[in-house]
């Protein structure tokens, strides 16, 4: 019964994760342009996101993966079979409740651990990025102020 639960709970959440990805990475496209990120640094960026969108779509995956299975069992009238050789509900649930326990614990350690560490490290990425390489690139055709900051002054210690 995990079996025939695993892969459209893998589909879904693929299918969902993808889509909220791409949704949520066209915000970035905005960075690509102007500060002129490579392909490989808006994958990078946009990787950190996965954290944030696991713990929401794992859930719905694990529903309809669980959701088909039992359908699945339900119109081959397996399950009907399983209870007259005697297996309980609570035995017919138990693959269920283990693949949930198993989500529970990915979406928490998602949530508690992987979440705040991709936060920061995304925080920090556009950060150099925004504050630093901005102003160390010249465009042509525009204007580009001299802006000395604290991390300008610390990578070349003969300014000050």
């Amino acid at each position: 019964m995990i079996r025939a639960a695993i892969g459209p709970f893998v589909f879904v959440t693929m299918v969902l994760t993808g889509v909220i990805w791409i949704v949520q990475a066209l915000r970035f496209v905005d960075e690509i342009i102007n500060y002129d990120m490579t392909v490989s640094a808006f994958a990078y960026i946009t990787l950190l996101l996965l954290p944030q969108l696991l713990p929401v779509t794992m859930p719905i995956g694990l529903f309809c993966g669980m959701l088909y299975a039992y359908w699945r069992l339900s119109t081959d009238s397996e399950l009907v079979v399983m209870r007259a050789a005697g297996l309980s509900r609570l035995s017919l649930a138990k693959p269920g409740l283990m693949l949930g326990g198993a989500c529970a614990v990915v979406v928490a350690s998602m949530t508690f651990y992987f979440m705040p560490l991709a936060n920061t490290t995304m925080r920090d990425t556009r950060f150099a990025w925004h504050y630093i390489y901005s102003t160390l690139v010249l465009r042509g055709q525009q204007f580009t102020p001299l802006r000395i900051t604290a991390a300008h002054l610390a990578l070349s210690p003969g300014l000050h």
